[in-house]
């Protein structure tokens, strides 16, 4: 057993190397802090900056809101060198959504330019962030399209972190050669503290084939 577990974590850095060698277009230049106060659910609070996007300027905006708080309360979000930093006081709860462009301002953006896929890496979760749920969606003028949500079921305990890739076929019939805006939303359980890497397009690489089949040996051998 010990030598399979050996070979599925073998795949798993070699996937996640793939990944990183292929990043394209990062999303999380730049540096935005958020620090909603309160306990009064539906409190937020927002940072707006301006962006540029590969040949697109646009504009990108961090917003944490309070889901419930108890006194004194403490919620934080930071995009920073590429990581995002989110964290709660004891018996706080948020939710962060962090959206490219505005409505009536399409950015027509063409991802597809520099990829098939969305990638980050879960770099550091206590373990209240056990059951931290992460939604990605995109419009194409007013039409959204949302990939499945994907939920932290571990703690990861630092760098290099847990390799993650929604793959753009799992927005459905989105247009990535047109994208009018985006957002990356992740939900918090209470008293959570999550880091997460580069939010990023990259070329689905045939890294994951690896990361499949890696999981795949997992489930036979339990």
């Amino acid at each position: 057993m010990a030598h399979n577990v050996n070979k599925i974590a073998a795949l798993l850095v070699l996937a996640a190397s793939i990944t990183g060698a292929q990043a394209q277009l990062s999303l999380w230049s730049g540096e935005q802090v958020v620090t909603p106060a309160g306990t009064v659910p539906g409190t937020s609070d927002s940072d707006t900056i301006p962006l540029t996007l590969g040949p697109v300027s646009t504009t990108r905006t961090l917003t944490q809101t309070v889901v419930s708080g108890t006194n004194p309360a403490s919620y934080s979000a930071e995009i920073v060198s590429n990581f995002l930093y989110l964290s709660e006081g004891v018996g706080d709860a948020s939710r962060v959504e962090i959206l490219w462009g505005a409505s009536g301002a399409d950015m027509n953006l063409d991802l597809s330019a520099y990829g098939d896929a969305f990638a980050f890496e879960y770099i550091f979760g206590d373990g209240s962030a056990i059951g931290t749920e992460i939604v990605a969606t995109l419009w194409n003028g007013a039409t959204s399209y949302t990939a499945p949500v994907i939920t932290l079921l571990t703690t990861s305990p630092g760098e290099p972190g847990i390799p993650f890739t929604i793959p753009f076929a799992s927005f459905g019939a989105a247009d990535f050669a047109g994208v009018d805006r985006m957002s990356f939303t992740v939900t918090l359980p209470t008293s959570a503290d999550v880091t997460l890497s580069d939010f990023r397009v990259v070329p689905e690489p045939s890294g994951l084939g690896l990361l499949g089949f890696a999981g795949l040996l997992l489930r036979r051998k339990r």
